[in-house]
């Protein structure tokens, strides 16, 4: 199973700014990166911002790609 095909069950939400800490950024970022189309608008949920964890392994897979 690669990074992508994770389990849905296993596709759980990380808070915005875990999200933002994961990756190394701050939140001012994320919200920039948001708007210049770099990164999926976040899940909200009562109020809160929220990625998936796929979102998480899929940054990190574009991350590597550039890198090749």
């Amino acid at each position: 199973m690669s990074n992508l095909d994770i389990a849905p069950e296993d596709d759980c939400l990380i808070p915005f700014k875990d999200f933002a800490d994961k990756i190394g950024l701050d939140e001012r970022t994320l919200y920039r990166m948001i708007d210049e189309g770099e990164l999926p608008t976040p899940y909200k949920q009562r109020g809160k911002n929220f990625y998936f964890m796929s979102d998480y392994l899929n940054y990190q897979n574009h991350l590597k790609t550039q890198r090749s």
